[in-house]
């Protein structure tokens, strides 16, 4: 069906247009005037609520009660969430043993908290109890969504667990996953679009004040990322507060997944160098704020 929407291509590199035309306005104006807000940045802050909003409203949608079972909603039990941070550990394990074959500054520091890295994935992991199981995405982010007019429109699902089921399984529970996880990799998508930004912009245009491209990238990924969430958890809230006692459960539980994602991003493209430093830096932040914060 998406071959009949009109749209203006994907979000990956709607994004990465409407970024530089935020550098060049930005430029133009003078470092002097670098908070202001430019019409490009609005573009893109206005796309990350609705984007959120669509993404809840999605969720809300598939956790509706219905007579197939292979939709609806589940609640997350303990032995769920067992089993998904034991994958997490061994792919983290993984991660860890490759990076410790390359020579890069980012890949050294990941190597050198390896001990830190698990015991706060331990100390997360006791936080990040409760939520609740649905059919979700399972592959998000900004390349697989449409842009319309604005709006925002999902394509490309991922079920790959599907055929792995019979039809007759009373519970196809495989095919739940978090609502969190197409969360998690949504934030983390923004944060791949505005490291892309900085690395094109610093290539292309040797003429670029570098504290300006970084400052305009911060800004875009603080602030896309906040209308993002907020805007997902207005549409939620009542589907998220029923099995999340606290904030910080969701918090944490979000935070796993924000790792895992990145730990997937970088065993992916371990032989794919032009790629491969955008999640291992994404993963440095992450690790970084979590230590600061735990």
């Amino acid at each position: 069906l998406q071959a009949y929407i009109d749209n203006q291509g994907d979000a990956w590199q709607w994004t990465q247009n409407t970024l530089e035309r935020a550098l060049r306005d930005s430029m133009t104006a003078g470092t002097s005037s670098m908070d202001i807000q430019y019409p490009a940045m609005v573009e893109l802050e206005s796309f990350a609520q609705i984007l959120g909003r669509r993404l809840g409203e999605m969720h809300v949608l598939l956790a509706k009660p219905a007579k197939d079972s292979r939709f609806g909603y589940c609640e997350n039990s303990q032995a769920d969430t067992n089993e998904w941070l034991r994958m997490l550990s061994v792919r983290l394990q993984q991660m860890l043993d490759m990076l410790r074959q390359q020579n890069n500054k980012n890949a050294n520091w990941l190597v050198s908290q390896s001990a830190q890295i698990l015991e706060l994935v331990e100390n997360l992991a006791a936080r990040a109890f409760g939520g609740i199981r649905i059919r979700i995405h399972g592959n998000l982010h900004l390349a697989q969504v449409l842009v319309v007019r604005g709006d925002a429109y999902f394509m490309n699902f991922s079920d790959a667990t599907a055929d792995n089921l019979s039809d007759s399984d009373p519970r196809n529970g495989s095919l739940h996953s978090s609502p969190l996880k197409d969360v998690a990799d949504m934030l983390c998508s923004f944060n791949d679009a505005a490291a892309v930004a900085i690395r094109n912009a610093l290539t292309t245009d040797v003429s670029s004040e570098k504290s300006g491209v970084h400052h305009l990238a911060y800004t875009y990924n603080t602030q896309v990322r906040k209308l993002f969430y907020d805007a997902y958890r207005l549409e939620t809230g009542e589907l998220l507060s029923r099995t999340w006692k606290q904030r910080e459960n969701e918090e944490a539980a979000l935070t796993l997944f924000c790792i895992d994602n990145r730990v997937r991003e970088i065993l992916n493209a371990f032989y794919r160098p032009d790629w491969l430093e955008i999640p291992l830096q994404g993963l440095v932040e992450v690790i970084k704020l979590s230590l600061d914060g735990k």
